[in-house]
């Protein structure tokens, strides 16, 4: 049997809906269970509009409707591809609250089935993050989708070290601390990410998310070079960074469906050292081609964008809130004082005097810290630019 992502059965056989040729507009008329969205020319399974959440499931067309909006090509759904209100732009969707309705949670869980072990995640997926040094298979994520709304599950069998060459306990970690431990379950919903306009050029616009998404290591080791195409690549090399491979992959195919990529750019990324605290900075790597990247040390201390022009000053534009989600995956946290609730985010600038550390933005507000590559208590705040 080919396996059906929903369970049906026709014939002795099973098919992927999703490979399937749907027939739309089934029926123009209204029946008992609402307008038909859709039917199986394979199995003549029916899908009605209210199977269909307002985001996710939709057949976008590809392209963008004048208002700004896009369309689905089985039932004309429209839904705006970007908002603009406050002066904030609210593009893509990414997990961020975490659920406390006792309801919603209950159903989810059932939703979620077995729970994952090493060596058998079942429905979920694997994080891969390391401990010891090693990936390890202790801490996974499953999405499901219930009442028009999608939710992340995270769950986790051991504490996610930071760095990443230590063991896994509680004195090394920063999940316990917000209230995320190990052997339980918890839920986060998928929100709207809200950007931060920082330019405009014509139809041009240059955004950086206003929050803290995620906390994700700039590279997996401290320690020693690597060779590449036969060059010396050290571990704070932005080009051949894990933290940029994951924001062009996984944050780029998750947060982003195909009609929203259609308005993301190509940004040619200057990662030269005058983008650095340091003009003659030797650790600075090749300009690169990205979708999403990090932001330098030159953009955040760049008065155009609405930064103060040094890192060394507190500065509320550098003061960023961490998500619940970016919590339970261990990013640092203020729990005290005036810049409560807000975190570390990496730069994508290399120290000049350690190969082995980047720069950073701290929440009180200051861009001259630097971290260690393998940390995982940074937070993730990745930048893009739109054409609108």
């Amino acid at each position: 049997l080919v396996a059906c992502n929903d369970g049906d059965e026709q014939g002795g056989y099973r098919h992927r809906h999703e490979d399937s040729e749907w027939i739309i507009d089934v029926e123009p008329t209204c029946i008992q269970q609402g307008h038909i969205h859709a039917e199986c020319r394979t199995c003549h399974k029916r899908l009605f509009d209210q199977d269909v959440p307002a985001s996710g499931q939709h057949t976008w067309k590809a392209q963008i409707t004048e208002d700004n909006q896009k369309e689905c090509a089985l039932c004309g759904y429209k839904e705006l591809v970007y908002e603009e209100r406050d002066g904030k732009i609210y593009f893509g969707e990414y997990p961020q609250t975490k659920v406390e309705d006792d309801g919603i949670i209950s159903v989810l869980n059932g939703k979620s089935g077995d729970r994952p072990v090493a060596g058998n995640s079942g429905k979920w997926t694997d994080y891969g993050y390391y401990i010891g040094g090693s990936a390890s298979e202790y801490m996974w994520y499953i999405d499901i989708e219930y009442e028009n709304a999608k939710y992340r599950g995270v769950y986790f069998t051991s504490y996610r070290p930071d760095p990443t060459t230590y063991g896994s306990s509680t004195l090394n970690s920063y999940q316990d601390d917000y209230g995320y431990y190990i052997n339980a379950l918890y839920w986060f919903k998928w929100e709207p990410i809200e950007w931060r306009v920082l330019e405009r050029t014509d139809r041009d616009v240059f955004l950086m998310s206003n929050v803290i998404l995620d906390s994700r290591q700039y590279y997996y080791s401290g320690g020693g070079t690597r060779s590449i195409d036969g060059k010396t690549v050290y571990p704070n090399n932005y080009k051949e960074s894990d933290i940029r491979a994951w924001l062009n992959d996984t944050f780029y195919e998750q947060a982003f469906d195909k009609v929203d990529k259609t308005i993301i750019k190509t940004t040619l990324v200057d990662n030269s050292a005058t983008t650095t605290a340091d003009s003659s900075n030797t650790n600075a790597c090749e300009n690169t081609y990205d979708k999403v990247f990090l932001l330098s040390y030159e953009d955040v201390t760049n008065t155009m964008y609405g930064f103060r022009n040094d890192g060394n000053y507190y500065d509320l534009a550098r003061r960023l809130r961490t998500t619940d989600y970016a919590q339970s995956q261990g990013a640092y946290t203020a729990t005290d004082g005036y810049s409560i609730g807000d975190g570390l985010w990496w730069l994508r600038s290399p120290y000049a005097y350690n190969h082995s550390d980047a720069f950073i933005a701290y929440s009180i507000g200051g861009a001259d810290s630097h971290c260690g590559v393998n940390s995982t208590y940074c937070g993730v705040v990745p930048a893009i630019k739109i054409t609108l």
